[in-house]
């Protein structure tokens, strides 16, 4: 999930043309990594059933219209885990801009992102209780994320 919250912070940049973001998804909600997928669907695959539109506000331009970092983009909601012995789904959250130390628990977690004003994203709550954010902005492009309770940067 950090790789598409990272990938959600690219776009635009005339130094790393290579890079577009994240606006479409393949048929497991994840963004598809190569910017020639992310191009081919927005123009030849736009529609087809391999491509699953975030929305324009979820990138920059060429692929969407959000006008400024970050991005709409959301980490992934009630998925269903397989081959589990739980039936319940999980959810994500990420801190975009953000590296975060460990969160499990409460009051002791700590950020350290571009701005101490950063919010977590997603439909999940995991950073709620944080201790602090501090300012870094050397944390410019990076993502912290936790699925299901589960951590990754």
């Amino acid at each position: 999930m950090a790789q598409d919250c990272v990938q959600s912070l690219e776009g635009n940049d005339s130094n790393q043309p290579d890079l577009y973001g994240c606006r479409f998804l393949d048929g497991n909600g994840f963004c598809y990594a190569y910017g020639s997928a992310q191009i081919w669907c927005s123009t030849a695959g736009l529609g087809s059933s391999y491509c699953n539109d975030g929305g324009k506000k979820w990138a920059l331009a060429p692929l969407g219209t959000a006008k400024a970092q970050p991005t709409a983009w959301r980490p992934h909601k009630n998925v269903g885990i397989r081959g589990g012995f739980e039936d319940t789904p999980y959810s994500c959250s990420c801190m975009k801009n953000c590296s975060c130390s460990k969160n499990t628990k409460p009051g002791k977690g700590t950020c350290q992102c571009v701005s101490t004003d950063e919010k977590e994203t997603g439909p999940a709550s995991y950073y709620n209780d944080l201790k602090k954010i501090y300012e870094n902005s050397n944390s410019a492009g990076t993502c912290h994320c936790t699925c299901g309770g589960v951590e990754s940067t």
